[in-house]
C-alpha cells in the first residue's frame, strides 16, 4: 500500500459463454439472464489502486442484479508498473478490499498507469 494508491483490487472477467446473454424461452420469475459470479475469472490480483467517485450515474432502468444502476460514476487508478495496457478491458469486474464490486466501463491507459472509469454493481 501507498498513500497514492491505497486500496487493493482483483480484475475479474466474465467467462466467454456468461458474456451471452441467456434469454429462456418462457420467462418465470426464477430465469436470470445476468452475469453470476460464478462466471468469472480472476485475471489480476491484489493490484494497488485509488477508488475515487466522480458523481451520479442518473436513473436506474434496469432490473438485473449484476446490472449497473443510479449507484454513481467511480474512478480506479492503477499504477503503471502494476498492470500492463491492454490487459483490463470494458465489461470487465473490479471488486475492491470492502468487496465493493464495478463494471469498467471504460478502461483508459496513460503514462501513469491505468484510469478505470467504472460503476458500481449492484448485488
Amino acid at each position: 500500500m501507498s498513500f497514492l494508491y491505497p486500496r487493493k483490487i482483483d480484475v475479474r472477467r466474465p467467462n466467454s459463454h456468461a458474456a451471452l446473454p441467456r434469454v429462456p424461452a418462457v420467462v418465470t420469475a426464477l430465469d436470470y439472464g445476468g452475469v453470476q459470479r460464478t462466471d468469472e475469472t480472476t485475471v489480476l490480483r491484489g493490484l494497488p489502486a485509488s477508488v475515487q467517485s466522480k458523481g451520479s450515474a442518473g436513473e436506474r432502468n434496469n432490473s438485473l442484479p449484476s446490472d449497473t444502476g443510479a449507484t454513481g460514476i467511480w474512478e480506479i487508478l492503477i499504477p503503471r508498473n502494476s498492470a500492463k495496457c491492454g490487459q483490463i478491458k470494458a465489461r470487465d469486474i473490479i471488486v475492491d478490499d470492502l468487496g465493493e464490486r464495478y463494471q469498467v466501463t471504460f478502461p483508459y491507459w496513460n503514462s501513469l498507469g491505468y484510469k478505470l472509469r467504472c460503476k458500481l454493481l449492484e448485488v
